[in-house]
């Protein structure tokens, strides 16, 4: 079981929470040996931690998973954090979606509270002598939902849309697609400008922070994911990874040992 004092390192601490890479190769007996000089003793191909446990059953090298460490790892760390604001925003999307389509045939009843609403917080407002910011909230919205039963359908269709595709970018995303980051780009970047024209229009925190948040997201995959032929490219990127991971190191200390 893993001290989690010790887990000083973003490696470690991976391994307190999903569990340890261990594997024995099939084909290598000198990186065997290395990464199980005992018997019911391996060493950890993430965290480098040596384990007492019950030994996995020997598999070949080739079969080994790509298990990146520093910054590589941390990268595939954010993607995931990126992946879960992705798919809970598709969520939200579609639960806004079916708002939206239940209003187009039933809107009339919720303008006639709105109206309601609006009279007696105006109302109130007169006797306590302020101006009511709820309703000037509340007539707005009376304004927005006062649309044909074809504009919500067209909105619902819209926000399904959208949402299927942030659902879809983040289960990519999720499982280290390689085409999901450059939906995630593309798309990310195709809403931008109206991002900007909006912050022009009615500048928001909320609407800055979004908007710093996609640029970002979309210069972080871009330049670490090295899309589009950026930085040498996805072969680059692969070549990176697979020298970042542990097994690599210990297949350079095997050739620089073994007996020529």
């Amino acid at each position: 079981m893993i001290n989690l004092f010790r887990a000083r390192n973003p490696e470690l601490r991976r391994c307190s929470k999903i569990g340890h890479a261990l594997h024995l190769p099939s084909d290598d007996v000198q990186l065997a040996k290395a990464l199980s000089p005992y018997p019911a003793l391996i060493q950890c191909l993430r965290c480098q931690d040596f384990v007492n446990t019950q030994l996995p059953p020997p598999q070949p090298l080739s079969t080994f998973p790509l298990i990146p460490t520093g910054s590589h790892g941390r990268r595939h760390s954010l993607i995931r954090i990126l992946a879960i604001e992705r798919i809970a925003r598709g969520i939200i999307l579609f639960a806004v979606a079916g708002l939206t389509l239940k209003l187009s045939t039933s809107s009339n009843p919720v303008i006639s509270y709105l109206g309601r609403l609006a009279d007696n917080s105006k109302a109130l407002a007169s006797q306590l002598g302020v101006n009511s910011i709820l309703h000037q909230v509340i007539v707005k919205l009376q304004l927005i939902l006062h649309r044909s039963p074809s504009s919500y359908r067209w909105l619902a269709f819209f926000l399904t849309v959208y949402g299927l595709i942030e659902l879809l970018e983040g289960l990519g995303l999720w499982f280290s697609k390689r085409w999901a980051e450059y939906l995630t780009v593309v798309a990310t970047s195709l809403f931008v400008p109206l991002e900007i024209y909006e912050i022009f229009h009615h500048a928001t925190i909320t609407k800055i922070s979004a908007l710093i948040v996609n640029i970002i997201a979309i210069g972080y995959l871009l330049w670490k994911g090295r899309l589009f032929g950026l930085r040498g490219g996805h072969e680059k990127l692969k070549e990176e990874e697979y020298q970042s991971t542990y097994l690599f190191q210990l297949l350079q200390n095997s050739t620089a040992t073994s007996p020529k």
